[in-house]
């Protein structure tokens, strides 16, 4: 196919792979026409009586059957390449025309029978098998392999005497060659694998396509939530820049302290593994809990749940995630401390880390500009979470939630799993009016494993 020139190597694999596995099918199909036709010949009455020189089938079966088993392992192992395939049409087509001439000595009777028999139509088969591939090109040379086959069963009857006649009513009831029924024979075999490598070609388009894509929506995942990269394929228009709709969600904002701090006196690999470890513990959770990540800003993590994929119960969602992500980090941090993490650091220090929570209107969309997008949360939740999770180093806890929320979580479901405790008449920081929070406070019990 010309479109494998121009799609990348990960595309290029996968669409390999898929041909390999065809590979292996038309193997397979070819072992069970192997053991139809020997089936079928030993079970069938005879179309002959007494001793004849050649009995065909049982003779091109013992030769072709290694064949198949020897191209079914090549197949099995990946080995099969371009020459072996072609050479494997060939005697494909070699078979049937091989079987087709022996009935005329088989039978006793003029070269021009066997051009009548209807084993001729395995050949559309063994055609047609080669579709399985999507691979326009040996279809093609299946089909003109085909048609090379029968003009030289067609020669060889009228050389070896079979008289020529154009009278269709001899050529049907007798044994003589009628020129015109074996073009129509050759249009047909054109015909067909004409029709078959068009089609074959345009599912091809369509293969690379899909796997084009479905490599484009691996990749974006890796950069993107789950319910970002569905919302960025799935989306017809496309984006532009200010596009964003506004969702009933909570943002959450998660943050370590000490990590700039200790980052500046360590060997940036270091940083960076200890980065990704802090991350990589994270993540699934807020993605089990029906969260998206929005960003990762140095050691913050941005969250936000119900936005790019609404869900029935996002403040709830978000709790039952804080409390996991609490657990997972005093877990984490109480071990880094204890392992190499807090290397050169003063004596009992390590992280700590802060959760901020807030609900409210949120605009998820695109911003930046036309050939460089970003897609993210905008509104005053996002400033209200931020600011709580600075806040929560002054008063010592893990989580902030404004009370409101933490009670409209409870309407949703929600049955906290440590304890909270209510701070009435709050002034945070950033916030213009002082607000009643729901703070789980460092002291607070872990929530108890499963079990």
């Amino acid at each position: 196919m010309r479109t494998k020139q121009v799609v990348s190597a990960n595309v290029l694999s996968a669409i390999t792979q898929t041909e390999q596995q065809s590979e292996i099918l038309i193997s397979l199909m070819q072992a069970g026409f192997v053991l139809f036709l020997g089936v079928f010949y030993f079970l069938a009455p005879k179309g002959y009586a007494g001793e004849v020189a050649i009995r065909p089938v049982p003779l091109v079966l013992l030769v072709y059957s290694p064949f198949v088993i020897a191209r079914l392992l090549l197949a099995w192992k990946r080995r099969l390449s371009p020459l072996l395939l072609n050479v494997s049409i060939v005697i494909d087509i070699a078979m049937i025309c091989v079987l087709l001439w022996s009935y005329h000595v088989q039978y006793q009777q003029p070269a021009g029978f066997y051009l009548k028999a209807p084993t001729a139509m395995y050949l559309f088969v063994f055609i047609a098998l080669r579709s399985l591939r999507f691979d326009a090109r040996y279809v093609l040379f299946a089909g003109i392999t085909a048609v090379v086959g029968w003009l030289v069963l067609t020669l060889y009857a009228i050389r070896a005497g079979t008289p020529v006649t154009s009278d269709f009513i001899s050529y049907i009831t007798g044994t003589d060659v009628l020129v015109g029924a074996q073009v129509d024979r050759i249009i047909a075999i054109l015909a067909l694998t004409v029709i078959l490598a068009v089609g074959v070609s345009r599912a091809g388009r369509v293969l690379t396509t899909s796997a084009t894509e479905q490599h484009a929506r691996q990749e974006l995942s890796r950069y993107f939530s789950p319910d970002v990269t569905a919302k960025i394929l799935d989306r017809e228009t496309g984006f532009e820049p200010g596009d964003g709709e506004v969702y009933d969600a909570v943002a959450m904002m998660i943050d370590l302290r000490g990590f700039s701090a200790w980052a500046e006196s360590i060997d940036p690999a270091t940083v960076m593994c200890t980065l990704a470890d802090y991350q990589s513990r994270i993540v699934p959770i807020v993605l089990r809990h029906n969260g998206s990540i929005d960003k990762f800003m140095g050691d913050g993590v941005l969250c936000h749940f119900g936005a790019a994929s609404p869900t029935p119960a996002p403040v709830a969602d978000a709790l039952r995630c804080a409390e996991e992500v609490r657990a997972a980090l005093v877990e984490w941090t109480r071990r880094s401390v204890s392992a190499e993490v807090a290397v050169d650091a003063e004596p009992g220090a390590g992280f700590e880390f802060g959760i901020g929570i807030a609900a409210g209107r949120l605009i998820f969309g695109a911003v930046g500009e036309k050939d460089r997008l970003e897609f993210t949360v905008i509104g005053t939740p996002v400033n209200t979470a931020a600011k709580l999770e600075k806040h929560t180093k002054s008063v010592g806890a893990h989580v902030l939630v404004p009370y409101d929320a933490f009670r409209v979580a409870a309407t949703q479901g929600y049955e906290p799993a440590v304890e909270y405790k209510r701070i009435r008449n709050r002034a945070v920081d950033g916030l213009r009016d002082p607000i009643d929070l729901a703070v789980v406070l460092r002291s607070a019990a872990l929530r108890p494993a499963a079990g």
